[in-house]
C-alpha cells in the first residue's frame, strides 16, 4: 500500500466518526468582527492574527 492509499483509508475512517450533520444559521453566535483591528493589533505584537489568544480575539467582536 502506498503513502496515498494509506491517507484515504485515513480520511475515510475520519469521516466515519464525524458529526456531519449540519450547522443551522441561527445556531451561530451572531458577532461582527473587527478583522482590520485585529491585523493591525497582531500587527503591532509582530504575530499573525491565528497567533492571538481568545481572550485578545474576543476584543475585536462584538455582539449585534
Amino acid at each position: 500500500m502506498n503513502g496515498q492509499m494509506k491517507n484515504y483509508n485515513n480520511y475515510y475512517k475520519q469521516l466515519e466518526t464525524m458529526d456531519l450533520t449540519p450547522v443551522s444559521a441561527k445556531d451561530l453566535p451572531h458577532v461582527k468582527l473587527d478583522i482590520r483591528g485585529a491585523i493591525a493589533y497582531a500587527k503591532k505584537l509582530g504575530k499573525q492574527v491565528f497567533e492571538l489568544t481568545d481572550e485578545e480575539k474576543q476584543r475585536f467582536m462584538r455582539a449585534y
